[in-house]
């Protein structure tokens, strides 16, 4: 077991913003040095029991990938905010003394996920408040908005958040190009809690019900599964991200949560194996067994100095004070599939 001195080393590190600024929609043909060849990743349609630890091969969990896939976003942000503390100043030339007027095209990009959906303009005489109708003589009278759950360090404050785009169902690099606009609005906790939810929208009417019906489905699934695997959580330690590495298609990654750390009396933040790479900030982390009726729980944060592990944000988990102890990192690594090692 680790000691408590190896656990402090698990939440200390670096932030997985990408900040390239060359396209690259294919992961395949991306150079990385921290995952060379990109082994410990999976496109989201290839996702199958196969890719699951021995211990918990459950079609029900492959189900429940797919409808966090579903959701899942990549996020660009184009400004940096003149409020944005030193201490986030971790990627490269995101200079907070800039301000906004430091854009830069195309942006930083990161993950998210989208966690509320809602239809607007039926009982009101507003119209459509996203950038396209904000310009047009006939902006539309009916559009959703949006929450998207992802990294504070990603996406600061209201500024950041109007600057920001997300794009859907980015799921194979051919997929056609479908994006929400940052409203501006936004919720956040602390900066060392590193989550915020982002307010979105579009006038895309079919986007609003196909998000909707998949948040819907999504629910239903990860109550289930949570519910299902409550009293074997610390067993299997199974922790699974669905995120945009390098600002790619849609990828998912396999792996196990290494020991977690309450932060407050309801509230923790995981260490994990799961492979991430930059562009993985901000993907929501599905920690199996966790309570189903918390549906924001926890979004990558970054990785450790030693690139071994991943830690997350704060997150809502009613087990926060459970007694966990640490597993070394390489007796974690020694029981996952090959694909994924």
């Amino acid at each position: 077991m680790a000691s408590s001195l190896d656990v402090d080393r698990f939440f200390k590190g670096k932030t997985e913003v990408n900040e390239s600024w060359e396209y690259c929609p294919s992961l395949d043909t991306r150079s990385c040095e921290k995952n060379p060849g990109h082994l410990n990743f999976v496109p989201v349609h290839d996702i199958s029991v196969r890719h699951l630890p021995e211990t918990c091969r459950d079609p029900e969990i492959i189900e429940t990938i797919h409808a966090i896939a579903a959701l899942t976003v990549k996020v660009t942000v184009t400004d940096v905010s003149e409020h944005r503390p030193t201490a986030l100043n971790t990627v490269g030339n995101r200079d907070p003394s800039t301000g906004s007027g430091g854009v830069r095209l195309p942006g930083v990009t990161g993950s998210g996920r989208v966690c509320y959906v809602s239809r607007c303009g039926d009982f009101t005489e507003d119209t459509c408040p996203c950038r396209t109708c904000k310009s047009s003589a006939t902006p539309s009278k009916a559009w959703g908005e949006m929450l998207v759950y992802t990294a504070r360090h990603l996406v600061f404050d209201d500024l950041e958040a109007s600057h920001a785009t997300f794009r859907l169902f980015f799921d194979t690099p051919d997929s056609p190009s479908v994006t929400l606009d940052g409203l501006g609005k936004w919720q956040a906790g602390e900066v060392e809690d590193d989550m915020c939810k982002v307010k979105c929208v579009t006038c895309d009417m079919e986007v609003v019900r196909n998000l909707d019906d998949r948040l819907n489905h999504f629910r239903t699934l990860y109550a289930r599964i949570q519910d299902k695997y409550k009293a074997t959580r610390n067993v299997h330690r199974l922790a699974v991200i669905v995120s945009h590495p390098h600002g790619c298609s849609k990828q998912v990654s396999v792996g196990r949560w290494v020991t977690k750390r309450g932060v407050r009396q309801n509230d923790s933040r995981y260490a994990y194996t799961t492979c991430t790479c930059p562009g993985c900030s901000g993907a929501f982390v599905f920690i199996l067994g966790n309570d189903g009726r918390l549906l924001y729980n926890h979004v990558h944060s970054g990785c450790s100095d030693d690139a071994m592990t991943g830690y997350s944000g704060v997150g809502a988990d009613y087990s926060a004070n459970d007694k966990i102890e640490a597993l070394e990192t390489s007796e974690v690594i020694e029981e996952m599939p090959e694909r994924i090692r």
